[in-house]
């Protein structure tokens, strides 16, 4: 949804566009077929827009679609962040239509009273249809945040229950009848855009940036709005998004869009006569060459601030809210290169996207902002390196991470000794024990470097005398200035 602090400025402005590929909105392309009753009075048949296209073309792609009936009078788009708790503390409640939009782990979504059920993996979405019941519970080992796309009721946009309201758009009237809701999503490269035009009338269009940065225009804008990761915006009804460089470096954009479509209408009609018709030849075609699949992906960190009392092993997630600025993250790549958030794609108060990432295993590094002494990922393993680990493939492209911050205790309240360091070797008792490393011994293995100095200066293993392997210690090797994580034979011994 990743995620950042949000602009309010810009909350509920309908702004306008244009671009170099377009996506229209006027929506579903494909007409519904005759249901036809072999012995009944009359036939249902499915009246559309015989002319209206899908609203994803090019690279862009419809993740979540279906037909709602449109609340009457006065509705508003809204985006918040919402938990889904384990199942045994999931609560069952009325939803309202739009999209439920998972990023942080997959969300168990279960409808009342049929018992239907629905897995959404992190970067999928599921359409929620209006007044339906459902459970949303977490699939992982604790609460997941995902991301509620819904039409609300305008006086009810600020109701967000123990949610974090995103955004909430100005009031409009909603269009009569059932409607083909879409959730569309595109990647732009760096100074790319895309129109974007609704169906009919001015009814706004809902935009939210997930990944990178974004320029929005809508029709009649003198400026274009801007829009972080995580941020969002509704915009009238014809409008261009465009990615935007970030310190002077092109990067892929990809966001989402929430499109109200064209009325759908079922009438009654007679049923016709069959009519017996030429049995079709079939009519052969070309086989279409498959396209290489995507080598690369992204990565965003999600920066939480606990609050005091909190500790990594008291943690309830769902209580950490997104940070407000001040912190430092930074990824070291399989490679061994480490990049920081001037290399990042979008970063804002709270997150920050690196893209176009090869594909492989990373390590995440923070430094604790001030009030501020430990961090932990949940469901991530700790490497020697003092990082946690994501990372990236063919069939999960697109990798999310939470870091936690605590507080130190309070003043007279004792240290937890996981946390304490009772060797004073630089490295916690927790890390050490993650580790393997002794906490009650400054140097596990003996090699004449501290535990800490090991693991958050030089990388290498507090329990390995020889990271490396050439046959010099680790500390022999930092004492003459050579690398401990490479061999180098010509400090081995000779005999």
């Amino acid at each position: 949804m990743p995620w950042l602090s949000f602009d309010w400025s810009n909350a509920g402005r309908t702004p306008s566009s244009r671009r170099s590929r377009s996506l229209r909105a006027t929506l579903l392309g494909a007409t519904l077929a005759a249901l036809l009753a072999a012995s009944t009075a009359g036939a249902l048949t499915a009246r559309l827009a015989q002319d209206d296209p899908s609203p994803a073309e090019g690279s862009a792609a419809v993740i979540a679609q279906g037909v709602v009936t449109m609340p009457s009078g006065e509705v508003a788009w809204r985006v918040a962040r919402q938990t889904a708790r384990l199942p045994a503390d999931a609560p069952t409640g009325r939803r309202d239509p739009g999209f439920l939009l998972a990023d942080e782990g997959a969300v168990l979504v279960t409808d009342q009273p049929t018992g239907d059920q629905t897995r959404i993996a992190p970067g999928e979405a599921t359409m929620i249809r209006a007044d339906v019941r459902q459970q949303r519970a977490s699939l992982a080992d604790a609460p997941v945040a995902y991301t509620a796309i819904e039409l609300v009721d305008a006086d009810a946009v600020d109701e967000v229950g123990g949610g974090e309201l995103i955004f909430g758009s100005d009031a409009f009237e909603a269009p009569e009848g059932n409607r083909d809701l879409d959730l569309v999503r595109d990647a732009l490269r760096s100074s790319e855009s895309m129109d974007i035009r609704a169906a009919e009338g001015d009814t706004p269009i809902l935009v939210m940036a997930t990944v990178g940065v974004v320029e929005v225009r809508g029709r009649g804008d003198r400026e274009p709005t801007r829009l972080n990761t995580g941020e969002a915006g509704a915009f009238s009804s014809a409008l261009t998004i465009r990615a935007v460089e970030v310190g002077g470096v092109g990067r892929t954009a990809t966001f989402v869009a929430a499109i109200i479509g064209s009325e759908i209408s079922i009438a009654a009609e007679p049923t016709a006569t069959a009519t017996p018709t030429a049995t079709p030849r079939a009519t052969p075609r070309a086989t279409p060459r498959a396209t290489p699949a995507a080598r690369s992906g992204s990565i965003t960190v999600s920066i939480r601030n606990c609050p005091a009392g909190q500790r990594p092993e008291t943690v309830v997630p769902a209580d950490c809210p997104l940070a407000e600025g001040d912190f430092d993250v930074s990824l070291l790549t399989p490679d061994g290169v480490t990049l920081t958030l001037a290399d990042a794609a979008g970063s804002g108060a709270s997150s920050a996207t690196w893209t176009e990432l090869p594909f492989g295993e990373y390590q995440v590094f923070q430094t604790p902002p001030i009030a501020f002494d430990v961090y932990i990922a949940l469901d991530s393993e700790l490497t020697e390196a003092g990082g946690y680990t994501v990372s990236i493939d063919e069939e999960s492209p697109n990798a999310q991470i939470n870091l936690y911050n605590f507080q130190p205790p309070a003043a007279g309240v004792p240290a937890n000794p996981s946390l304490a360091d009772d060797d004073g070797d630089g490295l916690a008792n927790a890390d050490e024990v993650a580790l393997g490393a002794d906490p009650l011994v400054a140097d596990t293995d003996g090699d004449g470097l501290l535990d800490g100095q090991e693991v958050l200066t030089y990388g290498t293993s507090p329990v390995v005398f020889d990271t490396d392997g050439d046959g010099v210690g680790d500390g022999d090797e930092a004492a003459v200035g050579t690398n401990p994580l490479v061999p180098d034979t010509a400090l081995a011994p000779t005999g």
